[in-house]
């Protein structure tokens, strides 16, 4: 609240507090003591009469949720003060929810008192004892509709913190707020559609499937019991209900345990429209009680896909039980058109001893001997063997021989260019005169530098830069190469001067550049050169006494040219040496008597090392950093300005990896926000859309670089990529809808190739007149062989026992029964030996399990409902996302659609899964399609 309107702030009178501008709420709402008798109207005539005193100019109304028809008490005393009273149910069919008509109803009626009367209407919200969650419940839809909150959870928990701790559980023994908030998203789903509400379908309610089964009793089981209260077409006012549908108690229920199954499905197959309400109890038969499960509250016109797909956190469920239900739990709610409901099914054809098509038993007449004592067969999985593959020397040795011949044939190369300039070095020159001719190009080339006052900005880039290993060559090479060709007599340099070439001249060093860098020499008339020829380096200092084990003994290179003239230093001080690279060598600290170390020592200047130039070292072997960009920069102009520095506020290792992003997209920041609003998916495919997803600013890093004030044309690639995003609201939720977007027709066409092929699959099996001959053999077979046992006389048999058909061996252990089979069906019925070509789906199918395609379906619909989300939230973003509301609108009316036809398939593979498993006169709960069918 600002500071000017604490000034101005009218408190309500006492008994009433204020939720919203103008509307208040009777305190006697929020307690459990009930008023003694004859307290109440003096309680409510206080009340009133400080509010009339206060309020001459506005006008009431006073809203109050109660049960019964017979007028309160409440309506009475406010009736002596012209109030008019509006009633509504305090619940719905046990529900602390309105209908969806009653609730637009309560929404247009506060809306239109508050805004007529010049704005000074006052209204009154009163609840009887045991209304307190519908009153929270519409005060929270009030808010989302005057859009004075955003969040339908959060705002629904703020309602209830009004009230004392433990209030809500007093009142409800289910916790409503699953329910309320499903129907708090419908109030905020106002803006999708023109018209709000929708039109109510009329849908039927197929079947409701449990996934993971529920604890309820001692057997970690329940034994669950259906009903639906729908509205009453026929009644006179819209709100009343009644019970629509219930499963009979006359049949024993199912009782379900966890170790048995896994899935529940209840066949239900009921017309349902507009607001219904759906329990399922437990049916506890010792003593016979009903406990509740779960409660659904929800609204047809909202169903979408023809699914309602819940875990344990969106339905209403008991206090305090949220154990009983495993993390897995899933509630799904199948619905179809009233047009596309199946007809009332026959009973489903199972497979008996009276069915016809299998051989007589008399054809069995010799199994008895063969199969007399039958023995088990204990299958053991074959052993794996993995073979580890290793690489021999030989073949090492060739690729380091490969390696050395390509880098012989890189320096050959390399040497060839270099003698178009200078002769070629004999293998044996030492380090320190390719060290010389480096310098020397470069000293050359600044003294025709300052002699002519060349400018470095305007040189080109080096045309061929080589590397090699060895970073000495490297160096010498790449400068070599580069040089002019000589010239005659002495001439400005040439407009493309190599910029290599005024980069050697600065050494790298560990220290500053005003440390290692020295000023120019002055120009001396009588020592000016051409620009290629070779000058020959300053005066060394007096060598020191050669070190023993010095590298650089192994030859004696030739004397060294003249000193030219000394030149004038402007630098007074030496400049401070920089640490070097180490070479780890293994060092010799004691020469042998003979040795080369040995001999070097005795003849010493012979065997004299050559002088080293240690500011060339240091300048090629220094630890320091490799110069920056803006150094480089600088030294290309001539000139001292450094190139401001990139600021990185997201931390380095973030920011390098969203560079790298970024450089495979290839595209500007705001081409590629207008992709996203746009729903682009020629631009940006579900790859791209992923990585900009994991790249998507924090709130720790929106907090950053809303707080930074400086330029932000500074700010590196990633930071600049993150002020792109940040201007569209919502933007990771944006492209999460752009993924599903992308992907969504692949996920349906393989739901419903899927889907498709086990349905073909069932059909199949049903209808191969060959499989049931084969059937009815193996029912006979079996009979033959249990003759005179318990086992014998059967009328079918389960699934598994097919198995044992390979496992029962023959007395001579060389035939199994499967053989046998297979002999006689060649024998007697060789026609039903090709049964396979009556089932093309069955391999197919045999590798889909019908768990992993709900989790689709249910992957699918829960996308769904995020687009719908993030459509409904960018009705508040302005124009920016004018035409991503377009496109997300089309897509959603086209995938809502496609999935409604896919729900429809799904409910028909599940029941045709089912009635495949009754064929086999197998129990659909305890014999799941992908374990016992295929």
């Amino acid at each position: 609240m600002s500071l000017l309107s604490r000034f101005f702030y009218k408190r309500p009178p006492d008994g009433l507090l204020e939720f919203i501008d103008r509307i208040y709420v009777f305190d006697s709402c929020f307690s459990t003591e009930v008023l003694p008798q004859g307290m109440y109207p003096v309680y409510l005539n206080e009340i009133l009469t400080e509010l009339h005193e206060e309020n001459v100019e506005s006008s009431f109304l006073a809203i109050n949720f109660r049960d019964g028809d017979k007028r309160s008490q409440f309506a009475d005393i406010l009736r002596e003060y012209n109030i008019p009273v509006i009633d509504y149910p305090r619940h719905f069919e046990g529900c602390p929810v309105l209908p969806l008509s009653l609730i637009q109803h309560f929404l247009r009626v506060c809306e239109h008192w508050l805004s007529s009367g010049d704005n000074k209407n006052i209204i009154l919200l009163h609840c009887e004892r045991g209304s307190w969650p519908l009153l929270a419940f519409l005060l929270s839809c009030l808010l989302i509709y005057k859009k004075l909150h955003g969040a339908e959870h959060k705002t629904l928990d703020i309602i209830y913190r009004e009230a004392p701790k433990g209030f809500l559980q007093l009142f409800s023994a289910l916790n409503p707020m699953p329910s309320q908030l499903r129907y708090m998203q419908y109030v905020a789903r106002r803006n999708i559609s023109p018209e709000w509400p929708p039109m109510e379908r009329a849908l039927s309610l197929d079947c409701l499937i449990l996934r993971a089964i529920p604890c309820f009793d001692s057997d970690n089981g329940c034994r669950p019991l259906v009903r639906i209260f729908g509205r009453n077409l026929l009644g006179k006012n819209g709100s009343m209900t009644n019970m629509i549908f219930t499963m009979p108690k006359k049949k024993s229920l199912r009782h379900y345990r966890q170790e048995d199954c896994d899935v529940i499905k209840i066949d239900i197959q009921c017309l349902v429209q507009g607001d219904i309400v759906l329990e399922c109890v437990h049916l506890d038969l010792d003593p016979e009680k009903e406990v509740m499960m779960f409660r659904i509250m929800f609204n047809t016109a909202f169903i979408r896909s023809n699914v309602l797909m819940l875990n344990s956190d969106d339905v209403d469920i008991l206090w305090g039980s949220k154990e009983r239900y495993p993390k897995n739990f899933r509630a799904e709610v199948l619905f179809c058109e009233i047009g596309g409901m199946s007809p009332t099914r026959a009973p489903t054809a199972t497979l008996n001893g009276d069915m016809k098509g299998g051989l007589p038993i008399e054809a069995f007449s010799a199994v008895q001997e063969l199969f007399n004592g039958v023995d088990w067969i204990e299958s053991s999985d074959d052993a794996a063997y993995w073979l580890l593959k290793e690489f021999s020397a030989n073949s090492l040795q060739e690729k380091f021989q490969k390696l050395i011949l390509n880098d012989m044939k890189e320096l050959s190369k390399m040497q060839a260019k270099v003698g178009l300039q200078m002769p070629l070095m004999s293998p044996l020159d030492s380090d320190e005169e390719k060290y010389s001719v480096a310098s020397d190009s470069v000293c050359s080339a600044d003294h025709e530098k300052i002699q002519h006052g060349g400018n470095s900005s305007d040189s080109e880039n080096i045309d061929r830069d080589f590397t090699t290993e060895d970073s000495e060559s490297s160096a010498t090479l790449s400068i070599n190469s580069s040089s002019p060709p000589h010239q005659p007599q002495p001439h400005p340099p040439p407009h493309g001067a190599p910029s290599s070439l005024l980069d050697s001249s600065v050494p790298s060093t560990g220290t500053s550049a005003s440390q290692t860098k020295t000023k120019p020499p002055q120009e001396l008339p009588s020592n000016r050169l051409p620009f290629s020829a070779p000058a020959p380096p300053p005066p060394p200092p007096p060598p020191p006494p050669p070190p023993s084990g010095s590298k650089h003994a192994v030859s004696s290179p030739p004397p060294p040219p003249p000193p030219p003239p000394p030149r004038i230093s402007s630098q007074s001080n030496p400049p401070k040496k920089a640490s070097l690279k180490p070479l780890h060598w293994v060092k010799v600290t004691r020469a042998m008597q003979g040795s080369l170390w040995a001999d070097a020592q005795k003849q010493g200047n012979q065997a004299r090392a050559p002088d080293i130039d240690l500011s060339e070292l240091e300048s090629l072997f220094s630890t320091a950093s490799v110069t920056s960009a803006s150094e480089k920069g600088a030294t290309k102009r001539g000139s001292a300005i450094s190139k401001p520095e990139i600021i990185h506020l997201v931390d380095m290792r973030r920011a390098n990896n969203c560079e790298i992003m970024l450089t495979k997209i290839k595209m500007p920041l705001p081409d590629m926000i207008s992709a996203i609003l746009a729903l682009d998916t020629s631009v940006l495919d579900n790859d791209q859309v992923e990585n900009l997803i994991k790249f998507c600013p924090t709130k720790e890093e929106i907090e950053m670089l809303k707080g930074y004030n400086g330029n932000k044309e500074m700010l590196g690639k990633c930071e600049q990529f993150f002020l792109e995003l940040m201007k569209v609201p919502r933007v990771e939720a944006k492209l999460r809808v752009f993924a599903f977007r992308i992907t969504f027709s692949t996920q349906v066409n393989d739901l419903r190739t899927n889907l498709t092929t086990i349905n073909d699959a069932t059909k199949e099996v049903k209808e191969s007149l060959k499989l049931r001959q084969i059937m009815q053999t193996i029912l006979t077979l079996g009979n033959a062989l249990n003759q005179g046992t318990a086992r014998g006389s059967a009328v079918g048999f389960r699934l598994d026992s097919l198995l044992k058909l390979s496992d029962t061996r023959a007395r001579n252990n060389k035939m199994t029964l499967m053989h046998y089979l297979c002999k006689l069906l060649a024998e007697k019925m060789p026609e039903l030996l090709d049964f396979d070509k009556d089932l093309i789906h069955l391999e197919a199918a045999s590798k889909i399990q019908l768990k992993l395609l709900a989790e689709e379906m249910q992957a699918i619909n829960k996308g769904l409902q995020k687009v719908e989300q993030e459509l409904a939230a960018s009705e508040n973003d302005g124009e920016i996302s004018i035409g991503f509301r377009k496109a997300l609108k089309s897509f959603l009316d086209a995938a809502e659609a496609e999935v409604r036809s896919l729900i429809s398939l799904y409910a028909e593979v599940g029941r045709n899964a089912d009635s495949l498993a009754q064929y086999f006169g197998e129990d659909p709960a305890r014999c799941p399609f992908e374990q016992g069918i295929f």
